[in-house]
């Protein structure tokens, strides 16, 4: 039997925004409140994934993340609005995505 699958990412004018890695990225920076434990916990270097954020500020023309410098309690990374919105519209096309090719499967 043949099985369906498609992947889903988000573009700006032809450039890529955001796909399932930098998704998953960008969820784990609003868990961990930290660029830094985001990218431990995927398994990339704190370069590459600071790298990730810079190409998809470039591609919007805005800051996706709020970065608070230091402190007692130390620093912390956390999605802005334009941040968590981005985020909610790659999984909203996901989860709809899965929708029509659960459909078409049947």
């Amino acid at each position: 039997m043949t099985e369906l699958k498609a992947k889903v990412w988000l573009e700006r004018d032809g450039w890529p925004v955001l796909g399932e890695g930098r998704a998953r990225l960008l969820e784990a920076i609003d868990e961990e409140r930290s660029i830094l434990k985001a990218a431990q916990k995927l398994g990339m270097s704190y370069r590459h994934a600071w790298g990730v954020i810079k190409k998809i500020n470039e591609a919007l023309g805005k800051d996706i993340v709020l970065s608070i410098r230091g402190g007692k309690e130390g620093g912390s990374t956390e999605l802005n609005e334009l941040g968590r919105k981005l985020l909610k519209e790659y999984y909203d096309k996901a989860h709809e995505m899965d929708r029509i090719l659960e459909k078409a499967h049947l």
